[in-house]
């Protein structure tokens, strides 16, 4: 059983996206199917902006797909959300926020997805300052969808992080609103 099907079986993958491929990815365009087995064969860090509902989450759990089928437990993959109660969790514990910080710095492969809905605090600044600054320092590959435009992620997470995104690959998702087709 490949890595894809244990993530599944276990429900790791919710279940709108357990199909989730660039080769059934019919409703995106096809330049951006083609980008993404692009990047799967050569990762970069991307940034995949847009408004809600235009094929974000669902291209990234393609990438998420071929990059586990390609480079194993190297990978992984969560919400923004999720990674914010996790170092809220650990804040409010006895469980060191480096910890959770550490455990996101370490895959190869770093998959965020929703980036801008967590608090607005500045240790929540830090410590994904924290994050992301450690990874673009070691040119590691992080991909992150959000529905902030630039100028709002700035906003949202200072200049600091905002400098670093910019060496990423953006890549704006347009077009009508995909959830309505399926």
């Amino acid at each position: 059983m490949n890595l894809w099907n244990h993530y599944v079986n276990n429900n790791f993958i919710p279940e709108i996206f357990c199909d989730a491929s660039l080769d059934n990815a019919i409703l995106l365009d096809k330049r951006i199917v083609k980008l993404g087995r692009e990047i799967s064969e050569k990762p970069k860090s991307l940034v995949l902006y847009g408004s809600t509902g235009r094929g974000k989450t669902y291209f990234s759990y393609c990438l998420f797909r071929e990059f586990l089928n390609k480079y194993n437990y190297s990978v992984k993959f969560c919400r923004s959300k999720d990674l914010d109660d996790e170092l809220q969790d650990a804040f409010r514990s006895s469980t060191p926020t480096s910890y959770v910080i550490k455990k996101y710095q370490e895959p190869k492969y770093l998959f965020i997805d929703d980036l801008g809905l967590e608090k607005d605090t500045d240790k929540v600044e830090r410590d994904y300052y924290d994050i992301l600054d450690y990874r673009w320092s070691n040119m590691m590959c992080t991909i992150l969808s959000t529905n902030l435009t630039k100028k709002q992620l700035e906003k949202k997470f200072g200049k600091r992080i905002n400098s670093r995104l910019k060496s990423f690959l953006w890549l704006e998702f347009t077009g009508k609103d995909l959830r309505s087709a399926v």
